[in-house]
């Protein structure tokens, strides 16, 4: 499964590509209707080499974990 498959292409944008495309950094914005919405990193179905950076939560800069939970408007 790609993240890609999982949310609307509005719902993230493409920052940057490394290794010939073969790794991306993607911006998310949680919507209303984002599956992932109120649930744990830990709980979320994603390939094992998908990696969560940061969370920016209002003025915030989250270094999640696997018990993060994706609130409304995270970025």
């Amino acid at each position: 499964m790609l993240i890609e498959y999982s949310l609307d292409k509005d719902d993230y944008r493409i920052l940057n590509t490394f290794e010939r495309g073969s790794m991306v950094l993607a911006e998310l914005l949680i919507k209303e209707n984002c599956p992932w919405l109120n649930k744990e990193l830990r709980d979320l179905e994603l390939p094992k080499e998908c990696v969560f950076v940061s969370i920016l939560r209002e003025d915030q800069i989250i270094y999640p974990r696997g018990n993060t939970q994706i609130l409304f408007k995270d970025k």
